[in-house]
């Protein structure tokens, strides 16, 4: 299969769009809009100039996506006819022979709306023939092609037509069908299009995988049947409407996550087009480890930590489950050590440097030997088994010289879209471990249990005199009155990466503020390497109306942008 995405989405401007889409790797785009005015509505230098900037890019044109079709049926068809025949022509010029397509809305005249839609299918069908494209049908709410099996009907009576499907699980599932596997079954036999996003239990879009169309299963489907065509990113995770939807570069960038996520854990991986234009290698065994599926998540349970799937004991790799430590390692007994956790994009390390060169201030500060060389080699071994993957490091010096190592995913409870609710726990650090990284967490541990146990998904540390300092295991930034705020070093927190990395983007005041400050402000979001940048919902009874807010997305933009330039784009590794 072949990943292109609705450029639109991102931004009006094309330069902007390009930029994001190279920064993703992405090597395909359906054309929409663009500057506001749909690609089939652009006069011809206008296309040409469009056609020259693509390929100055490398981007190839996945589809046209018209907006024929989202109207009554039973339209002029002259009117129909001169419309596609011009979709067409800016269709050649692209060099695709695929242009999107409706069902039409109910006939404004009252007459059978099943059939006025077929009257209408069958003249941009024929003028489809006549001008050498394929439609692309999709389903689409409140037009005669909303069901899946509304759809398939229409699809059935122009056989022979030069029509194919354009599935959107999402758009199935606000329609009441069960996107898969019945919706994928009855829109197979003319599948060219899957286009990609999600909802949640109350309706909201989200990235793919986290809401309710069943994604997992559906990437699992395609591959067993081989699917060839594209999969095309439409993520709708600000605005959707009648005629497109919005999402912008940070968020844009959780979605292709998202679904580069659900690609590689079940066995699929996307790819370019060579230079004559054919796909190759458009399915390909995914990598050794992948990670578990949601109903496994769920049988587990809430865990402070990531699910361990890749394990090293000094220097010997095995299942978690088969790693041993030995029992009088005076660290286990006594909780004491240091530890690290970091980021790995595709098999690569994310601000290696940084998070050493904390964790060997933690093990001197607490006086003990840091064998850097030695927990490299260690890393380097474990990636080497472990594949590209996206996944945690936590890494463990004991003081009895053990040296843990453990490949963790990261729970889905920390997917970036994921609005908080925390509360706020009375908390006092240790003055000799302050802006360290030691074992001992336990008191960490027992706020996030204590926050949990009240209904909340995280506890925020408050110093008994009101001083906010951190969330149990993420540090806390908000913003007010335009002006970004996060708890200074000095107040014993710890110096988390994520927070330096964000701080060293955007323009944040670190300052001592109490709980009131936090409760009033404007908006609130954590960031951490597991967590990256989410948004925070609700502090005790203080709501946030915008949640992310213009700050979190921000920090998230930031945060991808570091994340790029480190650990590449997923099409570095195809």
């Amino acid at each position: 299969m072949i990943v292109s995405a609705f450029a639109d989405e991102v931004a009006s401007d094309v330069m902007v769009q390009l930029a994001v889409l190279e920064r993703h790797g992405i090597s395909h785009v359906d054309l929409r809009a663009v500057n506001g005015s749909n690609v089939i509505e652009l006069d011809h230098a206008r296309v040409v100039a469009l056609r020259d900037q693509l390929r100055e890019h490398g981007i190839a044109v996945a589809a046209i996506a018209s907006p024929i079709g989202k109207e009554p049926a039973g339209s002029d068809p002259a009117a129909l006819r001169r419309r596609l025949t011009r979709a067409a022509a800016v269709a050649h010029v692209f060099d695709t022979r695929l242009v999107r397509v409706f069902g039409f809305y109910p006939p404004e005249d009252g007459a059978d709306w099943k059939e006025a839609s077929l009257r209408s299918l069958r003249t941009l069908a024929a003028c489809a023939r006549k001008e050498g494209v394929t439609l692309l049908l999709e389903n689409e709410v409140r037009t005669c092609a909303d069901t899946v099996e509304g759809t398939a009907q229409l699809l059935e009576a122009l056989a022979g037509d030069p029509v194919r499907a354009a599935f959107d699980p999402a758009n199935a599932l606000r329609c009441g069908d069960t996107p898969c596997p019945d919706g994928y079954a009855r829109v197979k036999p003319w599948l060219a299009q899957v286009h990609v996003k999600d909802l949640d239990e109350d309706g909201r879009v989200v990235p793919a995988g986290f809401g309710r169309a069943g994604w997992p299963a559906l990437f699992q489907a395609l591959r067993r049947d081989g699917y060839q065509g594209f999969v095309s990113l439409e993520p709708h995770l600000v605005r959707a409407g009648r005629a497109g939807g919005f999402t912008g570069p940070a968020l844009f960038a959780e979605a292709h996550r998202a679904l580069q996520t659900l690609i590689t854990s079940n066995g699929v991986r996307s790819v370019r087009a060579t230079d004559e234009g054919e796909a190759v290698h458009t399915a390909v065994s995914a990598g050794k480890y992948s990670p578990p599926r949601e109903e496994a998540w769920a049988a587990r349970g809430w865990r402070s930590t990531g699910w361990a799937f890749l394990a090293c004991v000094d220097g010997v790799i095995s299942p978690p489950e088969e790693a041993l430590v030995p029992a009088a390692d005076e660290g286990f007994l006594r909780g004491d050590g240091a530890f690290e956790v970091l980021h790995v994009y595709r098999g690569r390390p994310f601000e290696l440097d940084r998070h050493m060169d904390r964790f060997a201030r933690t093990c001197e500060s607490i006086l003990l030997d840091f064998p850097r060389e030695v927990i490299l080699a260690d890393l380097a071994a474990l990636l080497e088994e472990a594949g590209p993957v996206d996944c945690l490091w936590r890494v463990v010096v004991a003081r009895g010289g053990t040296r843990l190592h453990l490949l963790e995913w990261v729970p889905p409870e920390k997917g970036r879209s994921i609005p908080l609710t925390l509360k706020t726990i009375r908390y006092q650090p240790t003055v000799v471990l302050s802006n360290l990284k030691p074992m001992s967490y336990g008191a960490n541990m027992a706020a996030s249990r204590r926050a949990r146990s009240t209904g909340a998904d995280e506890g925020l540390l408050v110093h008994p005199d009101g001083t906010v300092l951190e969330a149990a295991t993420a540090s806390v930034f908000w913003a007010m009155d335009g002006v970004l705020k996060t708890p200074a070093l000095e107040n014993g927190i710890l110096p988390s990466i994520t927070r330096a990395v964000i701080m060293a983007a955007l323009e944040t005041e670190d300052v001592s503020a109490t709980i009131d400050e936090v409760l009033a402000a404007d908006e609130v979001f954590l960031a951490s390497t597991s967590r990256e940048v989410q948004p925070v919902r609700r502090i005790d009874d203080a709501e946030y109306e915008e949640a992310p807010g213009p700050f979190c997305r921000a920090a998230r933009r930031a945060l991808d942008e570091a994340i790029a330039r480190e650990a590449g784009s997923a099409e570095d590794d195809l």
